[in-house]
């Protein structure tokens, strides 16, 4: 979670600064997803909390999407696009033993993952579902953090110091 996340990464020697807001708890999906039962090839989706993250989000009408309800789903425009599903189709997968099922409620523009060349679909959920999928024991976890820098290599020596991180 966002407040375990290692306080010595918060800032680098040289004064650059782990954004404070730009921390993000995810799950990744280890399997393909399904859509209306038709299992996809979508690359590595991950799933975050809409309410509980510290990005912002834009629907295809560029306004600012603050909220997902209950089992439902936003998930990135471009995936949308390139593999024809529409507000209303059944996006599903499964961790461990367990099937995790949402409706399509609309579509984001992702600035991080939402390009085709990152080859992500990012599955948005209420704060509720995340914390349902994030509390499954087999639920692959994970931190999605921005840095503010102009030196790419000196975050990646700084960030490889720290235990478990990619």
């Amino acid at each position: 979670a966002k407040e375990n996340f290692p306080k010595e990464v918060a800032v680098f020697d040289d004064g650059r600064k782990l954004i404070d807001s730009g921390l993000c708890d995810a799950v990744l999906i280890a399997t393909n997803i399904r859509v209306n039962g038709k299992e996809e090839k979508v690359g590595s989706p991950i799933v975050n909390p809409l309410e509980d993250s510290s990005f912002t989000f834009f629907d295809d009408n560029n306004e600012v999407v603050t909220s997902v309800a209950d089992g439902k789903t936003m998930v990135t425009i471009g995936a949308m696009d390139q593999f024809g599903w529409n507000v209303g189709d059944i996006v599903s997968f499964d961790i461990g033993d367990t099937s995790y099922e949402y409706e399509i409620a609309g579509a984001i523009k992702d600035a991080t993952f939402g390009s085709s060349i990152m080859g992500n679909v990012r599955i948005l959920l209420s704060s509720s579902d995340f914390e349902e999928l994030h509390s499954n024991p087999s639920a692959m976890k994970s931190i999605i953090a921005a840095i503010d820098t102009t030196d790419v290599n000196k975050v990646k020596e700084d960030c490889a110091s720290i235990d478990g991180a990619q």
